[in-house]
C-alpha cells in the first residue's frame, strides 16, 4: 500500500499545466497498482488517500485537475437525465400509462417497464461508457490527463471527491434558487430529524441520501447545500 500511496503522490505532484502526467509517471502508477490488486484485490481508496499530501500542498494546476475530474463525471452522469427532451418524453411517457385503465394491468407493466429500461438505463449507460473510455485512454495514452490516469484501475471519481477541498458548487446543482425568467422558486425538499437534550442536537437522519454519502461529506468543511438554504431563507424571509 505504501509502493501504491508513493505513486499517487508522484502523480499528484506531477501535473503539468495543461493536466496531463508524464508518461513514466503514469506508467509506473498503472503497474504499481496492478501488482496491487493481484496481490490483494480490491484497493482500499481511504487507506490511500490518508497517505497524500495536503491538498493545498499540491500545484494550481493539480487542484484544478482534481475539480475537473469530479466535475466532469457529474456531468456526463447527469447528462441525459438534466436533457429537456428526455424529461419531456418521461413526461409523457408516464402520462400514457396513467391514462391506461387499470384493467390492463400488464400494458401499464409494460410502459412501466419501458421507462426504466430506455429511460433510466440509457442515463446509466452514458455515464458507464465514459468512464471506461476514460479508463481506456488512462491506460493506453502516453500522456493522460489526471482523471484518465487516476482511473487506471483506482476510482477517480472516489479518490477526487474524497480528497478535495473547497469544491465549488455549480449553480445547477445547489439546494435552492431562484429562476427569474419563470418566475419561479427551485427547491430541493429535506426532512432532517434530530434529538435534543442538554448535550446538544443529535442527527438522527434525513431523506437526503445523497447528504448521507461519504464522498460528500469529505468535499466541504461545510456544506453549501446548508450554506445556501440559509442564505435563501435570510433573503427571502
Amino acid at each position: 500500500m505504501d509502493l501504491l500511496a508513493g505513486a499517487l503522490r508522484d502523480v499528484l505532484q506531477s501535473v503539468q499545466s495543461d493536466g496531463r502526467v508524464p508518461r513514466h509517471i503514469a506508467t509506473r502508477l498503472r503497474d504499481v497498482v496492478a501488482d496491487q490488486r493481484r496481490q490483494t484485490g480490491e484497493i482500499p481508496s481511504q487507506d490511500i488517500i490518508s497517505a497524500l499530501p495536503a491538498f493545498e500542498t499540491l500545484s494550481e494546476a493539480a487542484r484544478q485537475s482534481l475539480y475537473a475530474t469530479v466535475l466532469s463525471d457529474d456531468s456526463w452522469s447527469m447528462l441525459f437525465r438534466r436533457a429537456t427532451w428526455r424529461q419531456v418524453l418521461t413526461r409523457a411517457v408516464r402520462t400514457i400509462g396513467m391514462k391506461i385503465p387499470r384493467r390492463y394491468r400488464r400494458l401499464r407493466r409494460l410502459t412501466e417497464l419501458g421507462e426504466f429500461l430506455f429511460l433510466y438505463w440509457q442515463a446509466r449507460l452514458v455515464h458507464m461508457l465514459y468512464r471506461r473510455a476514460l479508463a481506456w485512454r488512462g491506460w493506453s495514452s502516453r500522456t493522460p490527463t489526471l482523471a484518465a490516469a487516476l482511473t487506471a484501475g483506482l476510482d477517480a471519481r472516489v479518490i477526487a471527491s474524497s480528497y478535495l477541498r473547497d469544491t465549488p458548487q455549480p449553480p445547477d446543482t445547489a439546494g435552492y434558487w431562484q429562476d427569474s425568467s419563470r418566475h419561479a422558486t427551485v427547491c430541493v425538499v429535506v426532512g432532517i430529524d434530530f434529538i435534543v437534550n442538554d448535550d446538544g442536537v443529535w442527527f438522527v437522519e434525513s431523506n437526503l441520501n445523497v447528504g448521507l454519502m461519504q464522498e460528500r461529506s469529505r468535499l466541504y468543511a461545510s456544506d453549501p447545500f446548508v450554506t445556501n438554504l440559509v442564505r435563501f431563507a435570510r433573503q427571502k424571509g
